[in-house]
């Protein structure tokens, strides 16, 4: 396995470093409405970098909501953007983007998460990535006024696993979290501690998709056969049942409905906050309706998408519908 993952890291280097998406430098300057930048936060001895969208709709008496995307283990932020398309939706449905980047062993490609039991490199030198993301909410309040009681976060695989993380470090700055193709923790390698996320002290709503036939982070839990690692994933179903424990769910009492041919949606009855699933049979480790713009060989990594459902939308119809109902921090 860590051949595999060795071998991949040289083609991805070998490969080229160009960056998926143009975007334009801005550092210190004041920030205007319908513009895309890329920007820097120095923490913990690093200069972390950041991509964001501010729609058009948006002046600095104007409080947007703010959904901050996870990229993947493997990609970065600017891909992240292309694929999910979210920055179309913020700018149709007026709302702020932003996409934080990993760390990684080359400067702008293969970037991975610290989510407490994955991924590389961030792992390895157990980079602060829940500091970090606090540390930017609290820039995009100084320098945005952003509406604080609508902070979301939304990741993917070994981005949806910083997500759950975030979630359970952070219910006093975010309003819901979407953590989709992940799980709340499991083995770094055979001989490794079962990690798992905090439990939760207040459980904030949560949305997520898997595909059933994930060998990346399999449904059931385990080792993919896919996987570029000794990693073992906790399962779906235990990741929610520990989330749902929290927010007094009866997980015996969903409400299942078909979204589309090979789409369940699922919605539990709890007390305390709102907890959807969506299973895709059929789709391995991917992002519902994902775009790709040409091959890169980051996508070795993925499966092809499910394109009878947008997870983007389904993500963003969802948060809108739940601010935070408890006073914030920043």
């Amino acid at each position: 396995m860590i051949l595999r993952f060795s071998v991949f890291l040289l083609v991805i280097v070998a490969s080229g470093c160009a960056s998926p998406v143009a975007v334009k430098p801005v550092e210190q300057q004041q920030l205007r409405a319908a513009t895309h930048y890329e920007l820097t936060l120095p923490y913990d001895n690093r200069l972390r970098q950041y991509n964001l969208y501010i729609p058009s709709n948006w002046n600095e008496q104007k409080k947007l909501p703010v959904v901050i995307m996870l990229h993947s283990g493997g990609g970065n932020a600017a891909m992240f953007e292309e694929r999910t398309g979210m920055t179309r939706k913020a700018e149709t449905e007026g709302f702020i983007v932003v996409y934080p980047q990993g760390t990684g062993y080359t400067h702008d490609r293969f970037y991975t998460w610290n989510s407490g039991h994955c991924c590389f490199y961030a792992l390895e030198k157990q980079v602060d990535d829940v500091g970090f993301v606090r540390e930017l909410i609290l820039k995009l309040v100084e320098r945005l006024h952003i509406d604080k009681h609508r902070i979301y976060v939304a990741g993917f695989s070994n981005g949806g696993m910083l997500a759950y993380r975030l979630g359970a470090a952070m219910p006093d700055v975010l309003a819901a979290i979407a953590p989709l193709s992940a799980t709340i923790g499991g083995r770094a390698g055979p001989d490794e501690p079962e990690f798992r996320i905090p439990a939760p002290v207040r459980t904030l709503p949560l949305i997520t998709m898997h595909g059933l036939a994930d060998q990346q982070i399999p449904y059931d839990g385990g080792q993919g056969s896919k996987a570029f690692a000794e990693r073992t994933d906790i399962s779906v179903e235990m990741s929610l049942r520990y989330w749902m424990q929290a927010a007094s769910c009866h997980s015996g009492q969903a409400r299942s409905s078909k979204i589309s041919k090979s789409t369940t949606r699922y919605q539990f009855a709890c007390d305390k906050t709102a907890v959807e699933l969506y299973t895709l049979e059929g789709m391995g480790h991917a992002w519902a309706s994902e775009v790709r713009n040409g091959w890169r060989v980051e996508y070795a990594l993925l499966d092809e998408p499910d394109m009878t459902v947008s997870a983007t939308d389904i993500v963003w119809d969802f948060f809108k519908h739940h601010p935070r109902r408890h006073p914030s921090t920043p």
